[in-house]
C-alpha cells in the first residue's frame, strides 16, 4: 500500500511561487504594451509594417495577460487546497488529542 501525505506548507509555498510567476507575466505584458511603434516610425511607406507590428504587440500583450490570469488562478487554487488540507489535518489532530486549544496548542 502506498502512503500518501500532503504537506500544506509545501503546497502554500508552491502557490506563492506560482503567483510570483504570474507577476512576471504581468510585468512582461506591461512592458510590451509600452512599446508601440509610431505610425510613421518607418516612414510613409512603412506605415503598414508599423500597423502589423502594433497588432502583433497587442496580441502578445493580451495573451500574456490571459496567461497571467490563468497562472494566478492556479496559484490561488493551490493555496485553497493547502487551506483545506490544513483544516482537515487540524480536525484530525484535535480529534486524536494532538491539538488542545484549551491549553494553547
Amino acid at each position: 500500500m502506498t502512503d500518501f501525505h500532503v504537506c500544506p506548507k509545501a503546497l502554500r509555498t508552491q502557490a506563492n511561487e506560482i503567483r510570483y510567476c504570474s507577476g512576471h507575466y504581468n510585468s512582461s505584458a506591461q512592458h510590451i504594451g509600452e512599446h508601440r511603434m509610431g505610425d510613421y516610425a518607418l516612414g510613409v511607406f512603412g506605415r503598414d509594417i508599423a500597423d502589423v507590428f502594433n497588432d502583433v504587440l497587442a496580441d502578445v500583450h493580451d495573451k500574456l495577460m490571459k496567461g497571467k490570469v490563468t497562472i494566478e488562478s492556479a496559484g490561488n487554487g493551490l493555496a485553497a487546497c493547502a487551506n483545506i488540507y490544513e483544516s482537515v489535518d487540524a480536525a484530525y489532530y484535535r480529534e486524536f488529542g494532538y491539538i488542545d486549544e484549551s491549553v494553547g496548542y
